[in-house]
């Protein structure tokens, strides 16, 4: 039993982002482009902790379930996990690069004020 990540990349799944004439490539763009979105939409109107980090302990329990389906699933049924795999990862990806980008400027910040 190999983990999804690998049958992702058997299958081509990594060379989705520079295949521009692939049709999956604007979908991972897309999904991308949401993640950050809405990480950035949480990480602003968010009060507590616990708002901030919810679409990514989402997106982690997506991609769990995804991960149990890909080992139990076999043959042409196992493509729409592994898309939607493809999906919860390319925005977890999204939303952990807007969390990194908006920490560091919301520090560069208030070093800046001192």
């Amino acid at each position: 039993m190999e983990p999804a990540i690998v049958k992702a990349v058997e299958v081509g799944m990594h060379m989705v982002p520079v295949a521009f004439d692939s049709p999956l490539c604007p979908i991972f763009w897309g999904c991308q482009l949401a993640g950050v979105i809405i990480q950035l939409v949480l990480l602003k109107k968010g009060k507590r902790r616990g708002r901030r980090w919810a679409f990514t302990a989402v997106l982690l329990i997506g991609l769990l379930a995804c991960e149990i389906a890909c080992q139990v699933i076999t043959g042409w049924d196992l493509i729409l996990p592994l898309v939607l795999y493809f999906c919860l990862l390319t925005m977890l990806v999204g939303a952990g690069l807007c969390t990194l980008v908006f920490y560091l400027r919301k520090g560069k910040a208030g070093s800046a004020k001192r």
